[in-house]
């Protein structure tokens, strides 16, 4: 049992160490995001400096690394999947494959929600539409990612633990909550001090 666990700890942390931002930056803009902007592996640092289209696929992509891993592990063993979603998130955080420097985990904590609220329709709505409509308002009034997605990863724990019966699903959310936070520790710095720095998702970036 505990070599299975740890076998689908490793499974998720390789799937979540693909850089994706690293992969698009350097084929198809000849670009090291590491040197550029936060130098996070982020969808946020690669739209600002690739634009704003880089933003929409480099996040697709990441939440896709958590939404297939816990969707195709969830078919051997349900609960030791839930191992497999946090290995995603710490391979996307510290990537094997670019010296463990990655992204906050933000796009992948997503791609694992969507797969987990896949239960009802009705939990569905309110699982995926709460925290989505967090993201998108606080993004669009205030242009402060950091903000959006720690608003709507707080929302989606508070959800889970009202409305879903299954609450290792809401200790789930509740540990990539607490973790996101964590890897935002420098932006909740600069929130407060109002030098964090802003990001549009509609306006897109000219090269």
């Amino acid at each position: 049992m505990i070599l299975k666990a740890v076998l689908f700890l490793l499974a998720g942390y390789l799937i979540g160490s693909i850089p994706w931002a690293l992969i698009i930056g350097k084929v198809f803009y000849n670009t090291d995001i590491r040197e550029k902007g936060s130098g996070n592996l982020g969808a946020t640092n690669a739209g600002r400096v690739l634009g704003t289209k880089v933003f929409y696929i480099v996040a697709a992509l990441d939440a896709a690394k958590g939404f297939i891993a816990y969707m195709i592990l969830k078919q051997i063993d349900p609960t030791l999947a839930l191992l497999t979603a946090i290995g995603t998130v710490l391979g996307h955080c510290y990537p094997l494959f670019s010296n463990f420097k990655g992204g906050k985990g933000v796009a992948t904590s997503a791609g694992i929600l969507l797969a987990v609220s896949l239960t009802s329709f009705r939990y569905f709505a309110l699982q995926v539409g709460i925290p989505l409509a967090f993201f998108v308002g606080f993004a669009l009034t205030t242009q402060y990612i950091s903000l959006a997605s720690m608003s709507a990863f707080i929302s989606a724990s508070v959800v889970a633990w009202i409305f879903n019966p299954d609450k290792r699903i809401a200790a789930l959310l509740t540990l990539l909550t607490v973790f996101i936070v964590y890897k935002h520790k420098a932006n909740i710095h600069r929130l407060l001090n109002h030098s964090e720095n802003r990001f549009s998702l509609v306006k897109k970036k000219e090269k």
